[in-house]
């Protein structure tokens, strides 16, 4: 059984694990690394270990924790877009997503995929970049913490530097994408 938990830091996360008969563990997540502490069963006697963060590789550009916050700061509302080349799906509903934010009146950015496959990026791209999708790849801990990697499309919709509610996953129509997006832009944090 695990239980994740935002800190009061951006893109700082908490995580106790409790395993039948074990000492429970305890992880304090960020986009750089993972801290983690073990206890001994016998006397709880703590291990500590750092883990670097291992979701950067050069040469692409990155969508981090720092970069994220500063985008949801600068907009007071708006939608992130997460998309993959592996999904055909997250090209085509990017041209629903972006009718339903002109509609709510709502900026949309986009971020790839970070394990998506070099050759794969490369053989969408141009298609991507002609419908407006960014080639930047996320990193944030923020995201990566809220579970968004797996299936794409997944859309992040935030309001006054918040995430509001949870992702829209998979492609949708217009209609429910404008709907989901005001839900959520209602949410009372």
């Amino acid at each position: 059984m695990s239980f994740r938990t935002p800190t009061q830091q951006f893109g700082v996360w908490l995580e106790i694990q409790r395993h039948p008969g074990a000492a429970p563990i305890l992880m304090r997540l960020t986009e750089n690394g993972t801290t983690h502490v073990e206890f001994a069963k016998a006397d709880c006697a703590p291990t500590l270990s750092v883990l670097p963060g291992t979701l950067r590789h050069e040469p692409l550009p990155w969508l981090g924790d720092v970069e994220l916050e500063a985008m949801m700061k600068k907009n007071p509302k708006g939608i992130l877009y997460l998309w993959s080349p592996r999904y055909a799906h997250s090209l085509t509903a990017f041209t629903e997503l972006k009718a339903a934010a002109e509609k709510v009146g709502v900026p949309v950015f986009s971020a790839m995929d970070p394990a998506s496959p070099a050759d794969l990026t490369k053989s969408t791209s141009a298609k991507a970049k002609a419908q407006g999708l960014d080639s930047k790849t996320f990193s944030a801990m923020e995201l990566f913490a809220r579970n968004v990697s797996g299936h794409y499309p997944k859309t992040i919709v935030f309001h006054q530097g918040l995430i509001a509610g949870q992702p829209i996953v998979g492609a949708n129509s217009t209609e429910f994408y404008a709907q989901a997006i005001q839900n959520r832009l209602s949410i009372k944090e």
